[in-house]
Protein backbone atom coordinates (compact mmCIF):
# COMPACT_ATOMS: atom_id res chain seq x y z
CA UNK A 1 0.00 0.00 0.00
CA UNK A 2 1.40 3.26 -1.00
CA UNK A 3 2.07 5.75 1.77
CA UNK A 4 2.34 9.08 -0.50
CA UNK A 5 -0.96 10.27 0.47
CA UNK A 6 -0.03 10.39 4.11
CA UNK A 7 1.46 13.83 3.91
CA UNK A 8 -2.05 14.87 3.08
CA UNK A 9 -4.08 15.59 6.04
CA UNK A 10 -7.25 15.45 4.80
CA UNK A 11 -6.25 11.97 2.86
CA UNK A 12 -4.08 10.75 6.06
CA UNK A 13 -7.55 9.57 7.76
CA UNK A 14 -8.60 7.15 5.20
CA UNK A 15 -7.55 3.74 5.48
CA UNK A 16 -8.95 2.44 2.08
CA UNK A 17 -6.96 5.18 -0.07
CA UNK A 18 -4.05 3.35 -2.02
CA UNK A 19 -3.33 5.18 -4.80
CA UNK A 20 0.18 6.10 -5.42
CA UNK A 21 0.69 10.23 -5.50
CA UNK A 22 4.25 9.82 -6.11
CA UNK A 23 4.92 10.28 -9.95
CA UNK A 24 7.23 11.61 -12.77
CA UNK A 25 6.67 12.20 -16.35
CA UNK A 26 3.77 12.48 -18.17
CA UNK A 27 1.29 10.40 -16.68
CA UNK A 28 -0.70 8.01 -19.31
CA UNK A 29 -2.87 6.44 -17.45
CA UNK A 30 -6.73 6.75 -17.18
CA UNK A 31 -6.37 9.01 -20.71
CA UNK A 32 -7.87 5.45 -22.51
CA UNK A 33 -11.10 5.72 -20.27
CA UNK A 34 -14.07 6.14 -22.79
CA UNK A 35 -15.64 8.84 -20.53
CA UNK A 36 -12.65 11.20 -21.79
CA UNK A 37 -14.88 11.26 -24.98
CA UNK A 38 -17.71 12.93 -22.85
CA UNK A 39 -16.32 16.70 -23.57
CA UNK A 40 -15.17 15.76 -27.34
CA UNK A 41 -18.71 14.95 -28.22
CA UNK A 42 -20.05 17.93 -26.25
CA UNK A 43 -17.48 20.25 -27.68
CA UNK A 44 -18.52 18.75 -31.62
CA UNK A 45 -22.43 19.23 -30.53
CA UNK A 46 -21.91 23.22 -29.49
CA UNK A 47 -19.87 24.05 -32.53
CA UNK A 48 -22.26 22.18 -34.37
CA UNK A 49 -24.93 25.26 -33.52
CA UNK A 50 -21.88 27.18 -34.33
CA UNK A 51 -18.78 29.12 -33.35
CA UNK A 52 -18.35 31.20 -30.15
CA UNK A 53 -18.38 35.12 -30.78
CA UNK A 54 -18.30 37.11 -28.08
CA UNK A 55 -16.64 36.25 -24.38
CA UNK A 56 -20.27 35.40 -22.96
CA UNK A 57 -20.31 32.45 -25.81
CA UNK A 58 -16.85 31.38 -25.00
CA UNK A 59 -17.89 31.16 -21.34
CA UNK A 60 -21.11 29.44 -21.52
CA UNK A 61 -19.17 26.88 -23.86
CA UNK A 62 -16.36 26.30 -21.28
CA UNK A 63 -18.98 25.56 -18.61
CA UNK A 64 -20.57 22.98 -20.96
CA UNK A 65 -17.83 21.08 -21.99
CA UNK A 66 -15.04 21.56 -19.36
CA UNK A 67 -16.43 22.21 -15.66
CA UNK A 68 -19.37 20.72 -15.42
CA UNK A 69 -18.46 17.46 -17.01
CA UNK A 70 -15.16 16.86 -15.33
CA UNK A 71 -16.38 17.73 -11.84
CA UNK A 72 -19.02 14.95 -12.31
CA UNK A 73 -16.51 12.52 -14.12
CA UNK A 74 -13.45 13.39 -12.38
CA UNK A 75 -14.71 14.82 -9.29
CA UNK A 76 -17.49 12.25 -8.26
CA UNK A 77 -16.94 9.20 -10.40
CA UNK A 78 -13.17 9.50 -9.91
CA UNK A 79 -12.95 8.42 -13.85
CA UNK A 80 -10.60 9.90 -16.37
CA UNK A 81 -6.49 10.51 -16.44
CA UNK A 82 -4.93 9.67 -13.15
CA UNK A 83 -3.15 13.05 -12.58
CA UNK A 84 -6.51 14.88 -12.60
CA UNK A 85 -8.39 12.32 -10.49
CA UNK A 86 -5.68 12.22 -7.72
CA UNK A 87 -6.00 16.63 -7.79
CA UNK A 88 -9.28 16.30 -7.21
CA UNK A 89 -8.72 13.92 -4.23
CA UNK A 90 -5.89 16.17 -2.79
CA UNK A 91 -7.81 19.11 -3.03
CA UNK A 92 -11.18 17.94 -1.46
CA UNK A 93 -11.40 14.32 -0.09
CA UNK A 94 -15.32 14.58 -0.23
CA UNK A 95 -15.09 14.29 -4.03
CA UNK A 96 -14.40 10.14 -4.92
CA UNK A 97 -12.59 9.19 -2.16
CA UNK A 98 -15.12 9.89 0.32
CA UNK A 99 -18.30 10.63 -2.44
CA UNK A 100 -19.33 12.73 0.36
CA UNK A 101 -23.47 12.97 -0.43
CA UNK A 102 -23.94 16.67 -0.67
CA UNK A 103 -20.12 17.29 -3.21
CA UNK A 104 -21.61 14.06 -5.06
CA UNK A 105 -25.66 16.03 -5.25
CA UNK A 106 -23.92 19.24 -6.39
CA UNK A 107 -22.03 17.33 -9.05
CA UNK A 108 -25.08 15.71 -10.43
CA UNK A 109 -26.80 18.65 -10.68
CA UNK A 110 -23.75 20.31 -12.42
CA UNK A 111 -24.06 16.94 -15.07
CA UNK A 112 -28.08 16.97 -15.20
CA UNK A 113 -29.11 21.16 -14.74
CA UNK A 114 -26.09 23.02 -15.17
CA UNK A 115 -24.29 21.05 -18.72
CA UNK A 116 -27.76 21.41 -20.49
CA UNK A 117 -28.38 25.07 -19.15
CA UNK A 118 -25.04 26.40 -20.45
CA UNK A 119 -25.35 24.19 -23.60
CA UNK A 120 -28.54 26.18 -24.49
CA UNK A 121 -27.55 29.80 -23.11
CA UNK A 122 -24.16 29.29 -25.52
CA UNK A 123 -26.63 27.90 -28.57
CA UNK A 124 -28.70 31.03 -27.42
CA UNK A 125 -25.80 33.25 -28.00
CA UNK A 126 -23.91 32.09 -30.96
CA UNK A 127 -28.27 32.01 -32.91
CA UNK A 128 -28.98 35.02 -30.92
CA UNK A 129 -31.43 33.39 -29.15
CA UNK A 130 -33.85 35.07 -26.11
CA UNK A 131 -33.72 32.66 -24.10
CA UNK A 132 -30.18 32.71 -24.00
CA UNK A 133 -30.54 35.57 -20.68
CA UNK A 134 -32.97 33.04 -19.02
CA UNK A 135 -30.39 30.44 -19.47
CA UNK A 136 -27.47 32.56 -17.97
CA UNK A 137 -29.58 33.83 -14.70
CA UNK A 138 -30.54 29.93 -14.07
CA UNK A 139 -27.19 28.93 -14.39
CA UNK A 140 -25.99 31.52 -12.50
CA UNK A 141 -28.50 31.01 -9.77
CA UNK A 142 -27.52 27.19 -9.60
CA UNK A 143 -23.78 28.25 -9.72
CA UNK A 144 -24.43 30.16 -6.77
CA UNK A 145 -26.47 27.80 -4.28
CA UNK A 146 -24.09 25.19 -5.54
CA UNK A 147 -21.16 27.44 -4.23
CA UNK A 148 -22.69 28.34 -1.06
CA UNK A 149 -23.75 24.62 -0.68
CA UNK A 150 -20.23 23.36 -1.61
CA UNK A 151 -18.40 25.96 0.72
CA UNK A 152 -20.46 26.53 3.58
CA UNK A 153 -20.34 22.62 5.30
CA UNK A 154 -16.63 22.90 5.01
CA UNK A 155 -16.20 26.19 6.47
CA UNK A 156 -18.66 25.09 9.33
CA UNK A 157 -16.41 21.60 9.76
CA UNK A 158 -12.92 23.47 9.65
CA UNK A 159 -12.01 22.69 6.61
CA UNK A 160 -11.48 18.78 7.49
CA UNK A 161 -11.53 17.25 3.94
CA UNK A 162 -8.96 19.96 1.97
CA UNK A 163 -5.35 19.54 2.47
CA UNK A 164 -4.75 21.85 5.03
CA UNK A 165 -2.57 20.97 8.04
CA UNK A 166 -3.91 21.10 12.21
CA UNK A 167 -7.11 21.96 10.42
CA UNK A 168 -6.74 24.68 9.54
CA UNK A 169 -8.41 27.16 7.23
CA UNK A 170 -9.31 30.60 5.81
CA UNK A 171 -8.61 32.09 8.95
CA UNK A 172 -4.67 30.92 8.99
CA UNK A 173 -3.72 33.82 6.67
CA UNK A 174 -2.87 37.10 8.53
CA UNK A 175 -2.80 40.25 6.57
CA UNK A 176 1.17 40.08 6.53
CA UNK A 177 0.73 36.72 5.08
CA UNK A 178 1.87 34.53 8.26
CA UNK A 179 0.81 31.40 8.92
CA UNK A 180 -1.08 30.96 12.12
CA UNK A 181 -3.04 28.21 13.47
CA UNK A 182 -5.22 26.79 16.05
CA UNK A 183 -4.12 25.45 19.46
CA UNK A 184 -3.79 22.14 18.19
CA UNK A 185 0.14 22.23 17.03
CA UNK A 186 1.23 25.70 19.21
CA UNK A 187 4.91 24.56 19.35
CA UNK A 188 5.21 24.44 15.05
CA UNK A 189 2.43 27.14 14.73
CA UNK A 190 3.51 29.87 17.22
CA UNK A 191 6.78 29.54 17.63
CA UNK A 192 8.06 28.82 13.66
CA UNK A 193 5.06 30.81 11.83
CA UNK A 194 7.50 31.56 8.67
CA UNK A 195 8.54 28.18 8.83
CA UNK A 196 5.32 26.34 9.14
CA UNK A 197 4.12 28.82 6.47
CA UNK A 198 7.39 28.14 3.54
CA UNK A 199 6.75 24.50 4.22
CA UNK A 200 3.56 24.35 3.64
CA UNK A 201 2.34 27.12 1.37
CA UNK A 202 1.77 24.82 -1.62
CA UNK A 203 -1.28 23.13 0.05
CA UNK A 204 -2.80 26.48 1.36
CA UNK A 205 -2.24 27.69 -2.41
CA UNK A 206 -3.90 24.48 -3.57
CA UNK A 207 -6.80 25.46 -1.17
CA UNK A 208 -6.84 28.82 -2.66
CA UNK A 209 -6.74 27.66 -5.76
CA UNK A 210 -9.94 25.19 -5.28
CA UNK A 211 -12.12 27.40 -3.77
CA UNK A 212 -10.80 30.72 -6.13
CA UNK A 213 -11.71 28.71 -8.84
CA UNK A 214 -15.30 28.15 -7.08
CA UNK A 215 -15.88 31.70 -6.70
CA UNK A 216 -14.20 32.71 -10.10
CA UNK A 217 -16.36 30.85 -11.87
CA UNK A 218 -19.79 32.39 -10.20
CA UNK A 219 -18.55 35.29 -10.38
CA UNK A 220 -17.54 34.87 -14.26
CA UNK A 221 -21.38 33.30 -14.50
CA UNK A 222 -23.23 36.65 -12.69
CA UNK A 223 -20.98 38.75 -14.92
CA UNK A 224 -21.13 37.92 -18.59
CA UNK A 225 -24.99 37.27 -17.74
CA UNK A 226 -25.54 41.26 -17.73
CA UNK A 227 -22.89 41.50 -20.49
Amino acid sequence: MSESHLIYPNLAALSNFDRDLNYTGIVTEGWDDPLNLVPVVLLVLCLYCGLPSGFQSIWALSNAVIFHPMDYIVGALGRGPKYLTDEYAILDARYWPLNDPSVTWISNVELVVMLPLCFFWYKGCVQGKSYRHVCGLLASGFQMMGTLLYFGPEWQMGFIHLPTHVNCGLEVWSKVGSYLCTETDTRNCHTYPQNVFRQHSDLQLKVLQCYGERLSVLGLNLTVTFL
